[in-house]
């Protein structure tokens, strides 16, 4: 026969182990369907790979809604057979080679038409004709370009010469060079393969907008610029 004083603690032990249970049970079970949430989140973010955006990542800027920068699921990238595949032997050498047509040549050097030229590669629209000029230098040039989100300028030191490469941001397309020794308003002249552009007679909204205001800024550009060397 137990004691009375091992009945009583029996009897303590299963009030203190009853009240835990009462206490900690329920706030377990009601912190989990949060994390489980959480979790799901996350496996939804990593399954279909989207991430949040700023307002205004994504602009309208050239035409059939091509939207580019700043996004990279916008950007066109493809294999080297591909683009083989796509393109002539020259435009393939120019725009995915980072070659130059011969001066004089080329199918837009005096090409006078109203309307776009975009990226042979992509459509991607870059320039406008209404900043088109004759330069003197048998390539297509122009003191402006649609928008700083359409073409890209990286530093180029190929050929021992100091220049600055332009190109398509959307599929990295080799176009020419820029210099600063255009017309006003902004004193550029892109100098521009033919081979890497195909005129377009029609705008959409968003390129007549854009071609209202010059989109370069002289004043952004890096020292140096105006040593750049002046034939293509």
């Amino acid at each position: 026969m137990q004691s009375p004083n091992i009945t009583r603690v029996a009897v303590i032990g299963t009030i203190i182990l009853t009240l835990i249970v009462m206490i900690y049970v329920p706030l377990i079970q009601g912190s989990a369907p949060s994390g489980q949430s959480q979790q799901g989140q996350q496996d939804t973010q990593e399954t279909d790979g989207s991430v949040p955006q700023e307002p205004g990542e994504d602009q309208l800027l050239g035409a059939n809604d091509h939207r580019v920068v700043n996004n990279p699921r916008n950007r066109i990238m493809k294999s080297d057979e591909q683009w083989r595949s796509q393109l002539t032997p020259e435009q393939y050498r120019v725009t995915r080679k980072k070659g130059t047509e011969r001066a004089g040549t080329g199918e837009y050097d005096k090409h006078a038409g109203d309307g776009v030229y975009r990226c042979v590669c992509c459509g991607l629209s870059l320039f406008d004709s209404t900043t088109k000029y004759d330069s003197g230098t048998g390539w297509p040039s122009f003191y402006d370009i649609v928008s700083s989100q359409h073409v890209g300028e990286k530093d180029d030191s190929s050929w021992f010469m100091r220049r600055t490469e332009v190109v398509c941001n959307r599929c990295d397309a080799h176009l020419g060079h820029v210099f600063t020794d255009g017309p006003q308003p902004t004193n550029l002249r892109y100098c521009i393969n033919s081979v890497a552009l195909k005129f377009d007679e029609q705008r959409d909204q968003a390129e007549v907008e854009q071609a209202i205001t010059p989109a370069s800024d002289p004043s952004a550009r890096g020292p140096g610029d105006e040593d750049a060397p002046q034939e293509k």
